[in-house]
């Protein structure tokens, strides 16, 4: 004869509970790791036009560093729990969708979308495994 074990209430909840706090430590890891590619990619020299001692970047490359604002401002943050759980990645420099989207005078360097999408086997490894 076969049984089955059903876990009472409290069983259930704490081991809900540390699936919620192993998952929160593994979205905050991917976020670190991504916010790290972020800001290598948007630290490099330009090949383009050349404005008084500074390179830009060409369109459709990672942004040229010039002040560093943009690199200084790159963050993250989670919320959430359980199903719910988001992870964020972004910067609060007024220039930063600029860059990104492009504008009327300037074609994109887009820098966030293109390295999230890079990293997407990393988040993805972290999020599984833990690593």
């Amino acid at each position: 004869m076969s049984s089955i074990f059903v876990p009472d209430h409290a069983s259930t909840q704490a081991f809900l509970k540390r699936v919620d706090e192993i998952m929160k430590r593994r979205m905050i890891a991917a976020c670190v790791v991504v916010e790290g590619a972020v800001k290598r990619n948007i630290g490099g020299q330009g090949g383009g036009r050349l404005y008084g001692s500074h390179r830009a970047s060409v369109p459709g490359a990672f942004p040229a560093r010039w002040t560093g604002r943009l690199g200084d401002s790159v963050h993250w943050w989670v919320s959430g729990l359980g199903r719910t759980l988001h992870g964020f990645i972004g910067s609060n420099e007024k220039h930063g969708p600029w860059l990104e989207y492009g504008t009327a005078r300037m074609a994109p360097r887009p820098w966030l979308r293109r390295t999230i999408h890079e990293m997407r086997e990393a988040v993805a490894r972290i999020l599984l495994k833990g690593n």
